[in-house]
């Protein structure tokens, strides 16, 4: 049916064709809204504290419905340790990184002397 999207298969990843014929990856959607829902659940128990945080309300902030969030998320308890080990992940990366150049700063300036 001209203007409708045609469900197709790319390797692994189920995408959808748009009508000029150009895949969209269902697989990359998913991981962007995942993802702006963990972002907006760290901001709401941010403000509001993990009891008073809703899904409903996360679930406004990110922009999705609640069902949206279910399909990422089953539960609070589900959402609030994966922001967790989001922040932890990122936390990580950002004392690596800062260990690294701290440790090619040492070595330059151990040299320059």
């Amino acid at each position: 049916m001209p203007g409708h999207s045609t469900p197709t298969q790319h390797s692994d990843t189920f995408c959808t064709t748009k009508p000029t014929g150009e895949p969209m990856a269902i697989q990359q959607r998913a991981e962007r809204t995942r993802q702006e829902i963990l972002s907006a659940a760290a901001r709401v128990f941010d403000r509001w504290g993990y009891e008073r945080a809703s899904l409903a309300r996360i679930a406004g902030d990110a922009r999705v419905t609640t069902g949206a969030l279910v399909f990422h998320f089953a539960t609070k308890a589900d959402l609030a340790v994966a922001v967790r080990a989001r922040a932890r992940a990122v936390t990580g990366i950002t004392v690596e990184s800062a260990c690294l150049s701290a440790e090619g700063w040492a070595a330059r300036r151990s040299t320059s002397w």
